[in-house]
């Protein structure tokens, strides 16, 4: 009694035709990932900064104080284009700087390269919420994320009562508008 054995596994063909379409599956895979990562990012850093002025506008109405807000490279002085931290302090002196025992809470972004420009009333570039919760300066802040793609710019605009929104892309086009209904720039 003769058995034959049959061969099992893939032929050349199978096996070329299989890393093909992984190929493809890669190709188009990938670049969603980053996109999807690039806007987690974007969105992360928006809210931590969101949730930062909220928290100085609560703090501001309990200590009955006024409290200054600002993005800070060296976690002392407010900078107009700073990128890495955004800084709460009652500023005792009133010198718009966070002097020792002063700064009251801080949040690092996760896109160390990220700019951040506030566009106060008056040209400031730091809020100062009173202690009724409304705010000296008003305006929008501008979120560009490091890789300068303009698709994951995020703006918030800051109201006279101190409360902080995300702007919304208007057109359609993925680009948030400005409150003249022009895109965002970074």
């Amino acid at each position: 009694m003769r058995t034959t054995h049959e061969a099992s596994g893939f032929t050349l063909i199978e096996m070329v035709i299989t890393v093909a379409i992984l190929a493809i599956l890669l190709n188009i895979g990938v670049p969603s990932f980053q996109n999807m990562f690039k806007r987690a990012r974007s969105d992360a850093d928006t809210e931590r900064i969101t949730q930062t002025i909220r928290f100085a506008r609560a703090y501001a109405i309990a200590q009955n104080a006024e409290i200054t807000t600002c993005f800070s490279d060296d976690l002392y002085s407010c900078n107009r284009r700073a990128h890495k931290t955004i800084m709460v302090f009652k500023d005792k002196n009133l010198n718009r700087k966070a002097d020792p025992g002063e700064t009251v809470e801080f949040a690092k972004l996760d896109d160390a390269e990220a700019q951040v420009l506030f566009n106060m009333s008056v040209g400031r570039h730091y809020i100062r919420h009173r202690p009724n919760g409304t705010v000296k300066e008003f305006g929008h802040i501008t979120y560009c994320p490091g890789h300068a793609d303009v698709i994951y710019a995020t703006r918030l605009i800051i109201s006279r009562m101190g409360r902080a929104r995300d702007a919304k892309d208007e057109d359609g086009d993925g680009i948030v508008n400005a409150v003249d209904g022009d895109n965002v720039v970074c």
